[in-house]
């Protein structure tokens, strides 16, 4: 009875961070499908950018919220205006973080592409917040 509970919780807690986590890429997947079906030529390249910029959104979307989580963790935050500031500026920070990371190693990023991915970033990092705390609110409470 007990591992039953137990392999019960700990699927709740993975349920509970992969929802938010994907709920957070979805922005970043439908602009970048719409970006490559507007202003590229030609379905390979349109399918090749969509994978390649997809993936690389998906590492650091996975990064930030893996850190969003632990965040979540230690700070209890409802959702309200405050904690939409906090997270709108922890997303900013490390969309800016992104930014120089991906600009060093690949090259040069147009202003536009720098600002969407601060902006995204930041969105996402609403996501994942809004989506986890109503997600562990409505969890079952275990006695």
């Amino acid at each position: 009875m007990y591992i039953e509970k137990r392999v019960i919780e700990i699927a709740q807690r993975i349920f509970n961070y992969f929802i938010p986590a994907i709920g957070s890429y979805l922005p970043w997947l439908i602009v970048i499908s719409v970006g490559s079906l507007l202003f590229v030529e030609g379905w390979e390249q349109t399918k090749w950018s969509i994978w390649f910029l997809g993936s690389i959104a998906l590492l650091y979307v996975f990064i930030g919220s893996v850190l969003w989580e632990i965040l979540c963790r230690f700070v209890y935050l409802k959702v309200s205006v405050k904690s939409v500031v906090i997270f709108l500026f922890i997303g900013s920070v490390y969309g800016l973080v992104t930014v120089a990371i991906v600009s060093s190693t690949i090259g040069e990023i147009t202003p536009i592409a720098g600002i969407s991915v601060v902006a995204l970033m930041a969105v996402s990092g609403n996501i994942f917040h809004s989506l986890r705390n109503t997600m562990v609110e409505r969890a079952p409470k275990n006695k």
